[in-house]
């Protein structure tokens, strides 16, 4: 069965009921919150403690990586999953995790959900990214606007 990751701001959030349906897809799902770039395994708990952190600190330190520590954990994780696609809830978790998931050569598939795709702050702030996003993604997925 393909395992995939879903990326997330928050674990249940009481408006996001499209997340909890994509849980439910008939793959393995792998689900990541906690921020634009997750922090949390659901079921496994934070990607960090005290001591991961620090060794992911040291780790970026002395290799001059380009990745955060956060970023390293997520990295870290979704090779030990053995995930074989994401699919990033909202634009700008997909904007924030795009280097982690072009590293693993990974299949990104972005859900733009409003404020992502509209908000003039959020388009100014990722706008430059969005690009680079579009360029890589598999897929794009963006609600479509109601008629009235």
């Amino acid at each position: 069965m393909r395992s995939i990751a879903i990326l997330a701001t928050d674990s249940e959030a009481y408006s996001e009921t499209f997340i909890q349906a994509h849980k439910k897809l008939r793959y393995r799902i792998h689900f990541y919150y906690g921020d634009v770039i997750p922090t949390t395994l659901e079921g496994s708990g934070p990607l960090m403690g005290n001591i991961k952190n620090l060794y992911y600190l040291i780790a970026r330190r002395f290799s001059n990586s380009i990745f955060s520590a956060n970023e390293m954990a997520l990295k870290a994780s979704l090779k030990k999953k053995k995930v074989e696609c994401v699919l990033a809830e909202y634009g700008v978790v997909a904007a924030e995790c795009l280097n982690v998931v072009k590293s693993l050569n990974l299949p990104l598939i972005v859900h733009f959900h409003g404020f992502d795709a509209s908000e003039y702050r959020v388009l100014k702030e990722y706008g430059y990214r969005y690009k680079e996003l579009f360029k890589y993604a598999s897929s794009v997925i963006a609600l479509k606007k109601k008629s009235r």
